[in-house]
C-alpha cells in the first residue's frame, strides 16, 4: 500500500500515494475536519483505532463505507464510519491518475 505523507491514511492504487500524496492529504484532511469525537463514549480508551475502507470514484465521491478493524468501541467505529460518509467530495481524481477508483482505508485513532 502506498503511503500518503505521515497521516493515517492508504491508498492501495499502485503508486498512487507517492505521485499524488497532495491529494491523500486533501483525503486525510476532509475525513479529519468531519470526525466528531464528542460521538465516542468518553470511556473509550485513549489510542484505540478504527480502520474505515471506502471507495473515491474518479470524480471524488465517497462510497462502499465499512470497518475493516474495528477499534473495540462501538461509537468509535461508528463515528469514524460517519466521518467518511460526511465528505461529499473529495474533489475529482487527479488528470494524471488513471484509475477508475481509488481503494482508501483510513485509520481513525482516539
Amino acid at each position: 500500500m502506498a503511503q500518503g505523507g505521515s497521516g493515517p491514511v492508504s491508498v492501495a492504487n499502485g503508486d498512487f500515494g507517492s505521485r499524488f500524496g497532495w491529494y491523500v492529504e486533501v483525503i486525510k484532511r476532509k475525513v479529519d475536519q468531519n470526525w466528531y469525537r464528542a460521538e465516542v463514549d468518553p470511556r473509550t480508551p485513549r489510542g484505540a483505532t478504527a480502520q474505515v475502507y471506502f471507495k473515491v470514484s474518479r470524480q471524488g465521491v465517497p462510497s462502499n463505507f465499512k470497518i475493516n478493524n474495528s477499534s473495540g468501541s462501538p461509537t468509535l467505529d461508528r463515528s469514524c464510519e460517519r466521518a467518511t460518509q460526511r465528505v461529499d467530495t473529495f474533489g475529482a481524481l487527479p488528470a494524471g491518475a488513471n484509475d477508475q477508483w481509488l481503494d482508501v482505508t483510513y485509520d481513525c485513532a482516539y
